[in-house]
Formats: structure tokens, C-alpha cells, sequence
């Protein structure tokens, strides 16, 4: 399995640009609506997938993985704004360790 799985933030200058012209509290409302956008693409594509036709299921994958692009670019902005790398690590590393030892339980 590759170990990459985020993409690459490449110009994270430019998410640090946006977050000064449009002001922290509309990125993160940004956040907020493409998360939105994210979860009615994976409800449809559960509701719709069994009965659809493989161009359908294409455009199903595609609006999810276009929705994930934005969820993601928006969720950086977010930890930009509230935490730096550090913390964010760290949390992220509690939060996988938790999980380790739940499915060690289970």
C-alpha cells in the first residue's frame, strides 16, 4: 500500500493568501459548506450505486472525489487557522494509536 495518501499541498502560500482577502471566518464557513458538499456526494452514491449504470457510477465517483479535492484544500485552510503541523500531527497520531488499540481489541 503506498504510504502517501494525502496529495501534496504544493502552493500552501496560496491557501495562506485566501484565508488574508477573504478573512478566516468565510474559509472557514467554505469549510464548513464543502464538507457539506462532500457528504451529499457519498449519500447519493450510496443511495444511487446499485441501480446505476457504469456512466453513472463514473460521474457518482467523480463528484466524490472532486468534492474530497475541495474538503481537503478547505481543511488545510482550517489548520492553518487553528493549529500549525505540530499539533495537528499529534492529534492525528493519538487519534491512529486510539484506533490501533481499539482494532488490537476488537
Amino acid at each position: 500500500m503506498n504510504k502517501q495518501i494525502l496529495p501534496e499541498i504544493k502552493n500552501p502560500e496560496i491557501l495562506e493568501d485566501a484565508i488574508d482577502r477573504y478573512g478566516a471566518p468565510a474559509q472557514i464557513d467554505m469549510a464548513i459548506e464543502e464538507m457539506s458538499e462532500l457528504t451529499k456526494a457519498l449519500l447519493k452514491n450510496r443511495r444511487n450505486y446499485a441501480t446505476a449504470t457504469a456512466n453513472e457510477r463514473s460521474r457518482l465517483r467523480e463528484a466524490i472525489i472532486e468534492e474530497a479535492a475541495d474538503v481537503i484544500v478547505t481543511v488545510v485552510q482550517v489548520i492553518m487557522i487553528y493549529a500549525g503541523p505540530e499539533e495537528i500531527q499529534d492529534a492525528v497520531d493519538f487519534k491512529i494509536n486510539r484506533l490501533r488499540g481499539r482494532l488490537e481489541e476488537g
